[in-house]
């Protein structure tokens, strides 16, 4: 085998091995939402303090991110609007983060759940 396809091989295993730890999905945790905003391109932005949980270790983790593409946008604004209502609680299975014209990054919303206190 030459030398360039060992180094091509080794490459493309340690990419396999380190690849898990850049993308690391996992819940936000059980947060109260303390601020709701539907953005100008119709996407949501919920804080909530203490910070939600932050796998993948995106810059802003008081704030997580529904893009306005997600098929399910207009559910999960309403389980925001009923939690932040009613004083329950939110969980979020977050994969990935986005990054806004501002330059911070949130947590990006995949799965959606309210929880009572």
């Amino acid at each position: 085998m030459s030398r360039i396809r060992s180094i091509q091989i080794a490459a493309s295993v340690a990419a396999l091995v380190f690849s898990g730890s850049l993308f690391a999905a996992g819940p936000s945790g059980d947060r109260s939402p303390t601020y709701i905003e539907v953005t100008a391109d119709g996407a949501i932005i919920v804080e909530a303090s203490p910070a939600w949980d932050n796998p993948d270790g995106c810059t802003d983790p008081f704030r997580i991110f529904i893009p306005a593409s997600n098929v399910h946008l207009d559910k999960y604004y309403a389980a925001t609007l009923t939690a932040y209502a009613g004083g329950d609680q939110l969980w979020a299975w977050v994969d990935g983060c986005r990054r806004m014209g501002w330059g911070e990054e949130y947590p990006v919303v995949k799965n959606m759940a309210i929880r009572r206190r």
